[in-house]
């Protein structure tokens, strides 16, 4: 009867479905997570600012180590997260809920 007040009506099996699917994406979440534990605080470092589109250039001089530093820093972040490019990065930042931190 809540269908007639406005409420919704799902099938058992799309219910299942639904079900599934955010239990798959909480084990997503939590494997990104986990991911993101392994990485150094450094590598954390390096991850944020090229996650805000810095080039490693620019990451470098803000952290104060070499470009090439950075490069191997972001490697290594690369392999750890699962990603292939700063855009997976950048996606991946939102994915595990860390985006506002980005705006500083």
């Amino acid at each position: 009867m809540e269908v007639c007040r406005g409420g919704y009506w799902i099938s058992p099996e799309l219910n299942t479905l639904i079900i599934k699917q955010h239990i798959k994406n909480q084990k997503k979440s939590s494997d990104s997570t986990i991911a993101y534990e392994t990485i150094s605080v450094r590598e954390r470092q390096v991850f944020m600012l090229l996650a805000r589109s810095k080039s490693q250039r620019e990451v470098g001089e803000e952290l104060f180590i070499r470009s090439k530093t950075v490069s191997k820093h972001a490697v290594a972040i690369k392999k750890k997260l699962g990603v292939k490019n700063a855009a997976q990065m950048t996606n991946k930042v939102i994915k595990m809920g860390l985006g506002p931190s980005l705006i500083k």
